[in-house]
C-alpha cells in the first residue's frame, strides 16, 4: 500500500464530516433549482461601533501649525534644520518620508550648510479625531553617524 493512501483517506474522511456540518446545519442543502429562487437582504440589527476612527493624518512643524505632506518643515534638532520641496511617500502609514533639499544653521544663521536628505514621520498618535506624527528624524552633515531625531508636538500635549 502507497504512502500517499491514508493521506487520500484522511482527507476524503475530512471532506465527508464537512459535507456532514453542512447538511445538519441547513446550508447547502435544498433542491438544485436556484434560477427561480430570488433572495432577499435584511437590515442589519447590530449596533455600529461608537469608537470614532481618524480621518486625517498630520503633523505639527515647531510653530504649532497642523500641516498635511507639508512641502516645507522646520526641524529644530542639533540647531536648525529647514526642509524644502519636500515629496511625501507612505503619507499616512506608520512611517512617512519628505525627500527635499535641506539646509541646517551652524553655530550662526549666517553659516548655512545645504544638502538633500530625507525626513522621517513616525509614531502616530491619535488625538482630536486626528493622527499626528510625534517623532521626526533626518540625516543632517553634522550628525553623519546616526540622524537627529525629536519629538513633535500635538495638540493633546
Amino acid at each position: 500500500m502507497s504512502p500517499v493512501v491514508p493521506v487520500l483517506v484522511r482527507g476524503a474522511i475530512t471532506l465527508a464530516w464537512a459535507a456532514a456540518v453542512l447538511a445538519a446545519s441547513g446550508c447547502g442543502g435544498g433542491s438544485t433549482d436556484t434560477a427561480a429562487e430570488t433572495s432577499t437582504t435584511e437590515v442589519s440589527t447590530i449596533p455600529t461601533s461608537t469608537i470614532s476612527v481618524p480621518n486625517r493624518v498630520l503633523v505639527m512643524n515647531s510653530g504649532n501649525q497642523q500641516l498635511v505632506k507639508p512641502a516645507e518643515f522646520v526641524f529644530n534638532a542639533d540647531g536648525g534644520v529647514v526642509g524644502r520641496h519636500l515629496r511625501w511617500t507612505n503619507w499616512g502609514q506608520p512611517a512617512a518620508i519628505g525627500v527635499g533639499a535641506f539646509s541646517e544653521h551652524r553655530f550662526s544663521t549666517s553659516n548655512r550648510v545645504r544638502f538633500q536628505s530625507a525626513l522621517r514621520l513616525s509614531q502616530l498618535r491619535v488625538c482630536n479625531n486626528a493622527e499626528y506624527y510625534t517623532r521626526a528624524s533626518v540625516a543632517v552633515p553634522s550628525s553623519p553617524i546616526k540622524p537627529s531625531f525629536r519629538s513633535l508636538p500635538t495638540p493633546c500635549g
